[in-house]
C-alpha cells in the first residue's frame, strides 16, 4: 500500500487498509490456525464476561470501506494468503510484538 501511495501520489491521504471479502470472527480464527496447520477449539462464552480480556477486538461488528484502496490496488490479496504473510511476518518479528496473556484468561476463567 505504501509502495502504491508514493508512486501514484494520491490526493487522499486515509485510507482503510483491508479486503472486501466478509467472514465471520469464527472464520477468521479458523484461517489464523490454518498458517500453522493447526485447529482451533472454540469455546463458547456467555454471561458478562469482558471479551478483552480473552480476545483482541472488542464486541462488535464493523465493515471497511476500502474502495480508495481499490483505486490503488485493484488486485487484492486474499485473506488467507494475507494472513499466512502476516504469521510469516510475526514469526520474524516475535520480540518487537507485545503479546497480551489471553491464553492464560482462557485456562483459568473460561475452560471447564
Amino acid at each position: 500500500m505504501m509502495e502504491a501511495i508514493i508512486e501514484k501520489r494520491p490526493k487522499e491521504h486515509l485510507y482503510n487498509v483491508g479486503n472486501t471479502e466478509v467472514i465471520s470472527t469464527r472464520q477468521w480464527v479458523k484461517l489464523c490456525y490454518a498458517c500453522r496447520n493447526k485447529i482451533p477449539e472454540f469455546i463458547e462464552v456467555f454471561g458478562e464476561v469482558n471479551q478483552r480480556n480473552y480476545f483482541s477486538f472488542y464486541d462488535y461488528e464493523f465493515f471497511l470501506d476500502v474502495e480508495r484502496q481499490k483505486k490503488l490496488l485493484p488486485d487484492l490479496t486474499p485473506i488467507a494468503i494475507g494472513l499466512k504473510e502476516s504469521y510469516t511476518w510475526h514469526e520474524n518479528h516475535v520480540f518487537d510484538v507485545k503479546k497480551r496473556p489471553f491464553f492464560d484468561y482462557i485456562e483459568k476463567y473460561l475452560k471447564g
